[in-house]
């Protein structure tokens, strides 16, 4: 596993995250790569009642998140993004056999590179932040 790993991901089985937790599904979708007609994995179809509970836990989770410092709220997102990163190969990947494009043509190439960390400036955060106390 990369320093930069925490856990390992998996990125051939997939289930609904609510509330921090996995979630199946009664209903899924199996995905088929556009080039080459293999099929892909099963990817788990959420119900109205998964969508009222992840609203739910957002809103709960919103009340604490509202009031932590914006130093703290942009290391979080910092560290976040670093993790994500961590995965770049994998989601390259995954976005290849989803959508049949070439690595050259699937973001997360460019994004490890560093772009992403360009892209989330956030510094730009407290701008943002402030417009929004006026």
């Amino acid at each position: 596993m990369s320093p930069s790993k925490v856990s390992n991901i998996s990125f051939d089985t997939f289930s609904n995250i609510v509330d921090g937790k996995q979630r199946g599904a009664k209903q899924s979708h199996q995905g088929i790569n556009p080039v080459t007609g293999e099929k892909l994995w099963d990817v788990p179809i959420a119900v109205q009642q998964d969508v009222d509970d992840a609203v739910a836990s957002a809103t709960k989770a919103f009340k604490t998140w509202s009031r932590e410092p914006m130093e703290k709220r942009k290391e979080l997102l910092q560290k976040y993004c670093d993790l994500y990163m961590g995965y770049a190969d994998q989601f390259t990947t995954l976005l290849c056999k989803e959508t049949g494009k070439p690595v050259s043509c699937v973001a997360f190439s460019r994004w490890k590179q560093g772009d992403l960390r360009s892209k989330t400036d956030l510094n730009s955060v407290n701008s943002l932040h402030s417009k929004s106390r006026v």
